[in-house]
């Protein structure tokens, strides 16, 4: 589906939650001495792996952690919406929001706390939202769709649209699985406004989905629990070798229809900034849009594969360097579970 241009809408602020009291940072090296104990460099060494692939093969050095994959999952652990809930905080203070202000809330997740209820409704009843709100969930391109919307919403008439994302991927990782080393929680949000200038906006979105291919990667366990299931290892995530074949070809298709759609060639975008999946992968997706290295943000080392926050973190990053500001061209594009995939065009 492509959609045509919103003009007169900004980004007005960006909020995160990484700290201290929600998680912690992990290096690789930590990940090493959880699989193969405190003498990790000799056992990696006599199995013939080499500390250092996670990073240089994929890019990951650290990631931040609400719990340690592979442990029992606790009730007092922090959740998606408990991310979500202080990144949104902080965006709307940073968009300089009461939360009076918020028209619609957006919440996105692949790792929701609740069986039933919508995150939406949870987290805006704790930031004392009284306005629509709901949940949007489409794999790691869920921040892309819900932004793709927002904007959508401003041109039907919405001031305010309140986006916050959160992520608690490892819940979900196995220990014994290569994932570990890029799984990512965290929570981040954006708050878009309506503005007098019309230079700024969305230029177009490309979204789609091929859902005859949602059991390549994902949770396979059904809801509510079943017992064969939880024996079975069916409440972790999965990936089939399958996914990459297919996704790789995906990593490409909104950047060039949206540069078709925009007439504009990516020398004339100031950033591309993809999910962050793997190095790899984001780098591959930028030349072959013919994007250089200067336009590409990359914030695998630091942040890992978060999902769909992260597009939002490095939004965030780029703004707070002045890689990009306001009126900057910017091309976002995220693969996911589902599978979908999405890109937008927008001028901040």
């Amino acid at each position: 589906m492509i959609t045509k241009g919103v003009s007169g809408a900004a980004i007005l602020g960006m909020g995160r939650s990484l700290s201290p009291d929600l998680g912690r940072f992990v290096e690789n090296e930590e990940i090493h001495s959880l699989l193969y104990g405190d003498d990790w460099p000799a056992k990696m060494r006599g199995k013939g792996l080499d500390p250092d692939h996670p990073h240089t093969a994929h890019g990951f050095q650290t990631r931040f952690w609400t719990h340690t994959p592979g442990d029992k999952i606790s009730r007092n652990e922090t959740t998606s919406a408990d991310l979500m809930e202080a990144a949104a905080k902080e965006a709307l203070h940073n968009s300089h929001c009461e939360a009076g202000d918020i028209d619609l809330f957006i919440t996105a997740t692949t790792t929701s706390p609740f069986y039933t209820s919508s995150t939406a409704a949870v987290v805006g009843g704790r930031l004392g939202l009284r306005c629509a709100a709901f949940e949007m969930k489409s794999g790691c391109a869920s921040s892309v769709f819900a932004l793709a919307a927002a904007y959508r919403f401003i041109d039907g008439g919405a001031d305010r649209v309140l986006i916050a994302c959160g992520e608690t991927l490892t819940k979900v990782t196995p220990r014994k699985s290569p994932l570990v080393y890029a799984a990512s929680d965290g929570g981040a949000a954006v708050v878009i406004g309506r503005v007098d200038n019309n230079s700024r906006g969305l230029t177009a979105s490309v979204l789609n989905t091929d859902g005859s291919l949602s059991s390549l990667i994902g949770v396979p366990g059904y809801l509510p629990p079943v017992l064969e299931d939880m024996d079975s290892g069916a409440y972790e995530l999965k990936q089939s070798g399958e996914i990459e074949d297919f996704t790789r070809a995906k990593w490409t298709d909104a950047p060039k229809q949206l540069l078709e759609i925009s007439s504009l060639r990516p020398d004339q975008i100031d950033a591309y900034i993809p999910h962050q999946v793997n190095r790899p992968m984001i780098e591959y997706s930028a030349v072959e849009s013919g994007f250089t290295r200067e336009k590409l943000v990359d914030r695998v080392s630091k942040y890992g594969n978060c999902g769909c926050i992260s597009i939002l973190l490095a939004m965030q990053d780029a703004l707070n360097s002045g890689k990009i500001r306001p009126e900057s061209r910017v091309m976002l594009n995220a693969v996911g579970g589902g599978i979908s995939w999405g890109g937008l065009l927008i001028t901040v």
